[in-house]
């Protein structure tokens, strides 16, 4: 999630999602990941007053989803930290924390009956002059 200052003007510009737009009550934050993902954004801006929005190839665009209220941004937020993690927010008011969603491999590159590709040679720890 951004924490860059997202324009509500900026935000009532983009555009609008042609999907059914959804509630947030009972979404998980990696529901909105997972759109991020799908979506190819480098950026979710969460904001009280205002939808979830994507930056997609520098774009903004409204995700489908209804505006968060303090009391959605608050449990969403909340669902993914520990106890420990909350008593220190509740009592600093700040918090650096790190979340991480799924777990992502690279395409296979050898199947039944596949041979892999090799790697260019500029990618091979090769010493190109072994004579030397």
């Amino acid at each position: 999630m951004s924490d860059a200052p997202i324009n509500p003007e900026e935000v009532a510009a983009a555009p609008k999602p042609t999907a059914k737009v959804r509630s947030l009550e009972d979404a998980h934050v990696d529901e909105l990941l997972h759109l991020v993902v799908k979506q190819k954004a480098s950026d979710l801006h969460v904001a009280t007053g205002l939808p979830p929005v994507l930056r997609v190839h520098g774009k903004l665009l409204q995700a489908p989803y209804e505006s968060f209220t303090s009391a959605v941004s608050q449990r969403m937020i909340y669902d993914i930290l520990t106890d420990e993690q909350i008593q220190k927010f509740e009592s600093t008011f700040e918090l650096d924390f790190s979340y991480s969603l799924g777990h992502f491999t690279a395409p296979q590159l050898k199947g039944p009956g596949k041979r892999a590709l090799p790697p260019p040679p500029q990618d091979l720890l090769v010493d190109r002059n072994p004579e030397r």
